[in-house]
């Protein structure tokens, strides 16, 4: 029978991670990849509050799911609504008693201690995607991966450098409705750059002196990184080669044909693609290169 995690072992796990009190930490968490916690989630938010202290800070992602314009024809966000895109991890962070949620209508963030109204107040429907991820930069404020690369991809500054550096992507043109500050139901389109999960990893190997930490919490595979010094060395990096961080799946849209720099041509997609009977991938890249939005960095530009 296996072993219950306790949350004493779980604080344990995250000093030894190297995480102190008054720490800043942005995370990605498998609840899946830890093991089975006493308690669940709960007790792994307790045991990072603990780990961090009154003057520390947890975040996480808690975004939405978007959908094409008149799917949901009505607001589908409240305060406490759960995230559709995280995990059990981030809903039980969203139920915490002192959870403070972004206002920004796609990609919320969560965060629970000090910094926690600071951070979330400033990030609304006016903010870029991933703004409040810089201000944690800004903090000096740590990743921390606790799963593997794969089911915790990558760390939260990529997605800042994609957005900064005004690559231009196509993307399909989703959103959200909201209520506005006028009580209005509106639609919000995505209107930032987003790069393909399977592909971040090709970045770790990069990262250098920016790895604080590599251990285990609980059973999982855990990083720690310092955020300002990943986001220097990612601006840098795919800054002077931007196809570093595209997937190794040649059907793979994403990569091999919505960014500036994509290295697969429409024509090539489509000829492989009804080649190999993949039609369903043809009709999805016809209807990007057809229906799409061209946006670079955090601006919808045609």
């Amino acid at each position: 029978m296996q072993n219950l995690i306790s949350k004493e072992q779980l604080v344990a796990d995250l000093k030894k991670a190297g995480i102190v009190s008054g720490d800043i930490l942005h995370l990605k968490i498998s609840m899946k990849s830890i093991g089975k916690v006493d308690g669940g989630a709960k007790t792994v938010i307790e045991a990072l509050l603990e780990a961090v202290g009154p003057s520390g800070t947890i975040v996480s992602d808690a975004f939405l799911n978007i959908y094409k314009k008149g799917k949901k024809a009505k607001a589908s966000f409240e305060e406490n609504s759960k995230s559709s895109y995280a995990g059990w991890f981030v809903n039980e962070m969203v139920k915490h008693p002192d959870a403070k949620r972004s206002t920004h209508p796609i990609q919320k963030f969560v965060a629970i201690g000090a910094k926690a109204e600071e951070l979330t107040s400033n990030h609304t429907p006016a903010s870029g995607a991933y703004d409040l991820l810089k201000d944690m930069v800004l903090l000096n404020a740590k990743n921390v991966k606790i799963g593997d690369i794969i089911k915790v991809p990558g760390v939260g500054t990529t997605h800042i450098v994609l957005c900064e550096l005004d690559f231009k992507q196509r993307r399909d043109s989703v959103g959200v409705y909201y209520r506005n500050e006028k009580d209005e139901v509106v639609f919000y389109e995505r209107n930032w750059v987003g790069g393909c999960a399977r592909g971040f990893k090709n970045l770790i190997p990069h990262y250098g002196d920016s790895v604080l930490s590599q251990s285990k919490v609980g059973e999982a595979e855990t990083m720690v990184t310092d955020m300002r010094a990943t986001y220097d060395i990612e601006k840098e990096l795919i800054g002077k080669e931007p196809q570093i961080f595209l997937c190794e799946n040649e059907d793979c849209i994403d990569c091999r044909l919505s960014w500036s720099f994509s290295d697969m041509s429409l024509l090539h997609f489509v000829w492989r693609n009804t080649l190999s009977f993949k039609l369903r991938s043809v009709l999805n890249a016809l209807k990007l290169y057809l229906f799409g939005r061209v946006i670079a960095g955090y601006q919808i530009v045609k």
